[in-house]
């Protein structure tokens, strides 16, 4: 890992040892089936992944051994055709147990990147295409054997060779990258090797951090937006974290209870522990008269002596006007600097702030610098102080007229940013508490020049990126830290880096938003509403005229006139409750680790949905779950019985099946995988009302780049489960009610057959036996009788089970059969599905 960039006071670098297990060279020949020529063969079973020698799962240490050769120097050879000797990688050692280190890295492939843009200007673009095609299935390749081993507890002494063989995997990917968009290319998609939650080689890493004091929610915002590469997760590792010293043994991945404020305790800091010195603010009714004309207030600190402890403080506010230049300071209130009963601060700390913003640039140094903190300048009172809703109303002013935005965070002002590189400097500012709370986002977002406060002075982190950083990227030799750069880059979202072209669009905006605010939290829920219409130029005085968040955030969302589509098909893991808003997520914070919070991929960017008191509405595809035609006469009680045990799958049970199959009149079969429920508190089911599925998307069957297989699915779709009835008037919308996520699926050949000869099997079973002895045992002994007299379906269970990874004994089969008659038995004959006229409107709640 000593190939990778590090911070500057790099904390963990010298002591992650890797263990040097290499059995030796690797060949030089294919790199795909350097096991089976070796006799190790990676063998894949519905128990695992195992590393096989000689018919027997091989020693832990001996499989890293073949591993490191294959996938570490074998990988090295595949892409740029380099064999280097395992010893340039190895650290002897006195007991015998070598470390193993990748510093020669970059040497190694910055070399051949340069040799391979110098050597290769004339080979033609198809050429280079082939070769990628060639060197990114290799990549590919070594990642699922990697991450499949993983899973694997067998092989959890591997941890670290796993991460160093993952590490080295981005790196290759990201020279590739390098070259192409240096030759002006369409250039390979970064491959992750960290599955949050399934195979994370980054855990080693993650282990390291709770040991060394991060706190559960920040590691989890860390990694909330995407999956963080094991690059720049090295890099922040190596950091010292925030509030270290503090214990958070009581926190959780949704919070960190050392940033949350309570009103009734709060401590406001003096800039020593043994200072008491008076608290001083402005003159209230100067507050108020600079709120009253329209504008905002701006306060001067005036001192008259230079000592900071005991200084006389004067704190004079005066309105706002166009030609008055003034710092809005930005700070997080779990640091200390906010007092919930006055506008007022310690002395001590307004002497020390009135000298930060002195140092800032301005026209005017011959008079005391202006500047504007929410402490000072924003009323108390609450909801019964009119002036206070008028400061509120006007959050955004400060930050877009100041000239300069200053940001205090405890964290930041005890590092000293001299000798840091740029990527170190935005590390430390994507760490701090400033950048994981609500209020901060906008106050960073909108300032036009921003500063953060290091201990030895402000930091505009425009200038360090303007100043060549940004030229560095995508450069020849490639080197491992550019994608560390431009991971740590590219996810920064705290101040305005770049232009923010979305702002304009309020819906559009909801995508960026989200992203930028999962990782973000606030003491006061009922406050989101407001910071979000805010920051989205929406109307406040609905929101502020509210009370409570739940209906705050209902305010909210129907400020719009447009949403997204993927709104109706959220998984976020709370949703408003009020009716027509049971689709709006009750927040646009936590759930860090919902993948599909603003539902499947692509839809959360389709703006076409419509709030209203009803529903959402939307406009997809979707397909009726109706009874199935055929020869089986059904009496009206058992048709009852039938759809109220259909129905009760759309509310997830703890008991009931994972998934269920419908057939279509034309016989094609499918299967409906059940998901998590809707909704936290799922919706009364009507059983006069008809069920149906909603889908994101129209089945299309997949186009495959390889011989497709009997067994794999013509397609996939992701959708909710609704019930709904027909409306009364032409060309109204159908009223549905969510239920459950689902995935619909079409099946294959042999699952279809296999799904065909269980419903024959069921029919003559259901045709020989009266509807009143259709008891389960009873069906279970005629079908288990039935199944073993019939090879022909036990012979295509096994190959349908052994196709999918599971066992397929024959026992295994006979009894996943019995389990299939069993389901179908109860669910007859509420087992069709049909295709609803498309875009059809729905309104979803």
């Amino acid at each position: 890992m000593d190939h990778l960039p590090v911070p500057k006071d790099a904390c963990i670098v010298n002591n992650l040892n890797i263990p040097f297990l290499a059995s030796g060279a690797y060949d030089g020949l294919e790199f795909q089936t350097y096991p089976e020529r070796y006799g190790w063969p990676v063998v894949r079973s519905h128990s695992g992944t195992f590393i096989m020698h000689n018919g027997t799962t091989c020693e832990v240490r001996d499989a890293g051994g073949m591993l490191q050769t294959w996938l570490f120097f074998g990988l090295i050879h595949a892409v740029t055709g380099e064999l280097p000797n395992p010893d340039s990688c190895r650290i002897a050692r006195k007991d015998g147990k070598d470390h193993f280190t990748t510093a020669a890295l970059n040497d190694l492939v910055g070399t051949w990147s340069v040799k391979f843009m110098e050597q290769e200007w004339s080979i033609y673009e198809s050429e280079l295409q082939i070769w990628k095609d060639k060197v990114y299935k290799c990549l590919i390749f070594a990642r699922a054997t990697i991450l499949s081993l993983k899973m694997n507890a067998y092989y959890a002494d591997l941890d670290l060779v796993f991460m160093a063989i993952a590490a080295l995997g981005e790196y290759l990917n990201q020279a590739v990258k390098d070259i192409f968009l240096k030759r002006g290319l369409e250039a390979p998609v970064q491959q992750h090797w960290r599955e949050r939650n399934f195979a994370d080689c980054g855990s080693p890493l993650i282990k390291i951090m709770r040991q060394r004091g991060w706190c559960p929610n920040q590691l989890a915002a860390l990694d909330a937006p995407a999956v963080m590469p094991i690059g720049r997760l090295w890099f922040l590792a190596n950091m010292i974290p925030p509030k270290a010293s503090l214990n958070h043994g009581s926190c959780s991945v949704n919070i960190c209870q050392h940033m949350s404020v309570s009103t009734s305790d709060y401590r406001i800091k003096h800039q020593s522990e043994y200072c008491s010195c008076p608290l001083t603010g402005p003159v209230q009714q100067d507050i108020a008269y600079s709120l009253e004309i329209g504008t905002i207030p701006v306060v001067t600190i005036r001192s008259t002596t230079p000592e900071e402890s005991g200084a006389n403080i004067y704190v004079e506010a005066e309105p706002f006007t166009p030609d008055t230049e003034f710092v809005a300071v930005s700070h997080v209130w779990s640091d200390g600097h906010g007092n919930p009963k006055s506008n007022t601060l310690p002395n001590c700390f307004l002497h020390t702030l009135a000298n930060m913003v002195d140092v800032l640039p301005r026209a005017d140094t011959a008079s005391n610098p202006k500047l504007w903190l929410d402490t000072l300048c924003v009323p108390h009172g609450g909801s019964t102080n009119p002036l206070r809703k008028v400061a509120l109303r006007r959050l955004k002013d400060p930050y877009l007229k100041a000239r300069h935005v200053l940001v205090l965070d405890s964290y930041l002002q005890y590092l000293d940013s001299a000798n840091m590189s740029a990527v170190d400097v935005v590390s430390r500012i994507d760490i701090c508490s400033w950048s994981q709370r609500l209020w901060t986002f906008q106050e960073g977002r909108l300032g036009a020049r921003v500063w953060f406060q290091f201990r030895d002075g402000p930091v505009e982190l425009f200038n360090i990126i303007e100043n060549g950083w940004r030229e560095s990227f995508f450069r020849i030799p490639s080197l491992s830290s550019h994608s560390v750069d431009l991971s740590i880059l590219g996810s920064y979202n705290s101040s305005k880096i770049w232009v923010d072209t979305e702002l304009h669009n309020s819906s559009v905006q909801l995508y960026y938003m989200r992203h930028s605010l999962c990782s973000r939290a606030t003491s006061k829920a009922e406050d989101e509403a407001i910071c979000l219409a805010s920051i989205m130029s929406l109307p406040m005085d609905p929101i502020l005229s509210t009370e409570g968040s739940s209906a705050r955030m209902q305010k909210f969302w129907s400020s719009f006139t447009k949403l997204p589509v993927g709104l109706a098909f959220s998984m976020a893991s709370q949703k408003l409750d009020a009716e027509g808003y049971r689709w709006a997520p009750s927040s646009l914070m936590g759930d860090h680790e919902v993948v599909r919070w603003g539902g499947p991929q692509g839809t959360f960017e389709k703006i076409t949905a419509e709030p209203s008191d009803q529903g959402l509405m939307v406009q997809v595809y979707s397909r009726s779950i109706t009874p199935i035609s055929g020869p089986i006469d059904m009496p009206e009680r058992k048709l009852q019985n039938a759809k109220r045990l259909l129905l009760s799958l759309f509310n997830k049970e703890i008991d009931a099946p994972e998934s269920f199959v419908l057939r279509d009149e034309i016989g094609s079969w499918y299967k409906c995988i059940l998901g998590q429920n809707w909704h936290q508190n799922p919706a009364e089911l009507d059983l006069s009302k008809k069920p149906a599925i909603l889908l994101t998307r129209p089945g299309k069957q997949y186009e495959y780049n390889y011989p497709k297989q009997s067994s794999e699915s013509l397609w996939f779709e992701e959708g909710i489960l609704v019930t709904y009835s027909t409306p009364s008037g032409h060309n109204k919308p159908l009223v549905a009610r969510a239920h459950r996520h689902v995935m619909l699926a079409k099946l294959g050949v042999l699952d279809s057959q296999l799904c065909s000869e269980t419903w024959s099997l069921a029919e003559s079973i259901w045709n020989e036996m009266p509807p009143e002895h259709a008891v389960f045992d009873t069906v279970d002994l005629k079908a288990d009788a039935l199944i073993r007299q019939n090879v022909a379906l036990i012979k295509l269970g096994r190959q349908a089970n052994k196709a999918h990874g599971v066992e397929y004994s024959d026992e295994a089969v006979i009894r996943d059969v019995k389990a299939s008659i069993r389901l179908l038995f109860s669910l007859l004959p509420w087992c069709g599905i049909e295709t609803l006229s498309e875009y059809k409107t729905w309104c979803v709640s």
